[in-house]
């Protein structure tokens, strides 16, 4: 026979279902009060929008101005009707050429909020259509017209708090404690100190200072490797082997031209001495053929006979054949054959100039040309 259970264990159903009812409740409480608060937002809007359509617009634009009308001017032409007394608002946005023609010019505009409805209309009425005419006679016709938008912006008129009060902010008070507490130290680094501690101070500062730059020069050297200085090696050593071999090639053709030059100076001093002998035995030859050939002349008689000429003929002749006899031959070398000789110290028969005398055949007398 089986016992029974005992009411005790067996889940309760009626709590279970007693919680999930209470969720819901809440989540419908807070549905509602949703749906409340929107519907009050929602009364506000319109009455907010009630009260703005009674209130009467006061808020106008006057647009098409010209897009380089300066912001003086206009307010100079609009000055009667917007006074401090009038209006308690007014910008002016100035407009924009056009560079190309392809492109349009933006307009420039002006707002105005009145303080009055009157003040409007007279406004209307005594500024639109107002014609503005640039330098180039081009007009633009004024147009005034309610804004779309009636609003201004607000002016934050109240004071911050906080304004002048730095002086007991606690952050601040700090940072002016630091700063006197900065000035002490360098104060008392400057003081005078004994010979002997100043010196150990100084030769402690030169100390970090070296450390620090071997420090930073280790830091800034390349890391090399086995291999890398291997091949830094055979670039060193290809680099010597080039450098030999242009240093021969340069001594072989300095040696080279050297040789050469020796040459063409031997050369040079071989001919300018055949020159000069070839030159100095010329010379020898043409002096002794001048002075044999005035002896022969010196010789003839001035006054003779027939016979006697003929006779001075042979003699001639036969002088004239042994100069050349001797110009043919070689002369003897001397010493002195390179100088020349002095003006005045000459031979006479090379500075005089020799006389001509021909005779006549049939008076037999000498005739002198």
């Amino acid at each position: 026979m089986t016992e029974p259970i005992p009411a005790s264990t067996l889940p309760n159903k009626t709590d279970s279902t007693s919680t999930i009812d209470n969720s819901t409740n809440k989540e419908k409480d807070k549905q509602k009060a949703l749906e409340k608060k929107k519907k009050r937002r929602d009364r506000r809007k319109k009455k907010a929008k009630r009260a703005k359509k009674n209130e009467p617009k006061t808020k106008v634009v006057v647009r098409r101005l010209p897009p380089n009308l300066p912001e003086d001017v206009f307010m100079n032409a609009v000055q009667q009707w917007t006074t401090d007394d009038l209006v308690d608002f007014k910008t002016y946005i100035p407009g924009k050429l056009a560079k190309s023609k392809a492109k349009e010019s933006t307009f420039s505009r002006a707002y105005f909020h009145m303080k009055s409805i009157d003040a409007v209309i007279a406004f209307h009425q005594g500024f639109d259509g107002h014609i503005f005419m640039d330098s180039r006679g081009n007009e633009s016709r004024a147009v005034v017209e309610f804004a779309p938008y009636q609003g201004i912006p607000k002016e934050h008129k109240a004071p911050d708090v906080r304004q002048g009060t730095i002086d007991e902010d606690p952050d601040y008070i700090k940072f002016l404690e630091s700063l006197k507490a900065d000035q002490t130290k360098e104060t008392e680094g400057t003081e005078p100190v004994d010979g002997p501690a100043q010196i150990e101070r100084l030769e402690n500062r030169l100390a970090l200072v070296t450390a620090q730059a071997l420090a930073q020069e280790q830091a800034n050297k390349p890391k090399t490797t086995p291999l890398l200085e291997h091949l830094r090696a055979q670039k060193a050593a290809k680099a010597a082997k080039a450098a030999k071999k242009k240093a021969a090639a340069k001594t072989l053709l300095k040696k080279k031209a050297a040789a050469t030059d020796g040459q063409d100076n031997n050369n040079n001093v071989k001919t300018g001495t055949g020159e000069k002998k070839s030159r100095s035995r010329k010379k020898k030859d043409k002096s002794k053929q001048s002075t044999e050939g005035s002896k022969g002349k010196d010789e003839s008689p001035s006054t003779s006979s027939a016979p006697a000429t003929n006779s001075n003929k042979k003699k001639e002749d036969k002088s004239a054949t042994s100069g050349k006899k001797e110009g043919n031959s070689k002369p003897k070398r001397s010493r002195n054959r390179d100088k020349k000789p002095k003006p005045g110290t000459g031979d006479a028969t090379n500075n005089q100039q020799p006389v001509i005398k021909i005779l006549g055949r049939q008076d037999g007398t000498p005739k002198a040309t």
